[in-house]
């Protein structure tokens, strides 16, 4: 998530202007690009969360994984990308960010 983070920073101007983009049903070249580029860079975390869901205790953690990462990444994104817009509830440093996804994602997994 640090990582991500970090990114989505880097990179803020051009990710949220794609992502608006895509929001408002422009290219649908730009979608598939983004689905692909999202699947690519997700690869190696949800290989390594495959591997081990025997672990979980999620009853289904094929859809466990999928949807944990969903909605973390959603999170970030809007908090990162539009959280100056002061749409959310709250406001919280990437820090806290991370430190917060990180729990729920893993509370997540972790449930039956």
């Amino acid at each position: 998530l640090k990582r991500g983070a970090s990114y989505l920073r880097k990179y803020k101007p051009l990710l949220s202007r794609i992502t608006l983009n895509i929001r408002s049903g422009g290219a649908s070249e730009g979608l598939e690009r983004a689905r692909e580029f999202n699947a690519a860079v997700h690869k190696s975390f949800i290989d390594l969360l495959i591997s081990r869901k025997n672990e979980m205790r999620h009853p289904d953690p094929d859809f466990a994984i999928s949807f944990a990462l969903m909605s973390v990444t959603a999170a970030m994104r809007e908090q990162i990308l539009f959280g100056e817009r002061h749409l959310n509830p709250v406001d919280v440093s990437d820090t806290k960010l991370i430190q917060e996804l990180t729990q729920m994602f893993l509370r997540y997994i972790q449930s039956e």
